[in-house]
């Protein structure tokens, strides 16, 4: 969907949640599997599947590297493709972060951490453009129903304006999927 199109298209009530402090920003590093995220997002199409986060290089100025891949169910499985960015938690004690790609910053934190346990589990949320954002990401690619259970409560406790319906179904992840090596 064109940007335009869909800032005019979308009207969520953003949510601030607090986001963790006492951020441990070095184990937060490495790679994620996402599980849930909103559907029709204008920089995912809902037909990606395998999609990951990889986050690396912290500098003790909390500078980041960002790179989000993903493997097209509607072609081929084996072949990832995405996209490499630029992360920074100025306050890397405070999981507010800005993250951006193609050199687009932002001038507000759009990455934000409203809870994660670093091993296993991390719920994100933003609110741009008009329009909501939930990713909901784990160590494995296949997380427990225990875990993904733990996750929605979580979403659902700290964002009370969020529209749950807009979630797209769980992303395909497992045998299917061809990692990032990190």
């Amino acid at each position: 969907m064109d940007l335009a199109l869909y800032q005019l298209t979308s009207t969520a009530v953003c949510d601030t949640p607090a986001v963790v402090t006492s951020f441990d920003a070095q184990a937060y590093m490495g790679l994620w599997y996402e599980q849930f995220h909103v559907k029709n997002e204008y920089f995912q199409k809902n037909s990606w599947t395998c999609n990951t986060a990889v986050y690396s290089d912290l500098t003790a100025e909390g500078d980041f590297g960002v790179s989000n891949t993903s493997e097209s169910a509607n072609q081929r499985f084996n072949k990832r493709f995405g996209v490499s960015g630029a992360g920074s938690c100025p306050d890397p004690t405070v999981a507010a972060c800005y993250v951006a790609f193609f050199g687009h910053g932002t001038d507000y934190p759009n990455y934000n951490v409203i809870d994660t346990d670093y091993t296993t589990y991390s719920v994100v949320y933003t609110c741009e453009a008009g329009k909501s954002f939930l990713w909901l990401m784990a160590r494995e690619p296949n997380a427990e129903q225990e875990l993904i259970d733990s996750m929605w409560a979580t979403a659902k406790t700290a964002l009370p304006n969020f529209d749950f319906s807009t979630m797209a179904e769980q992303d395909l992840q497992g045998e299917k999927c061809t990692y990032p090596v990190v």
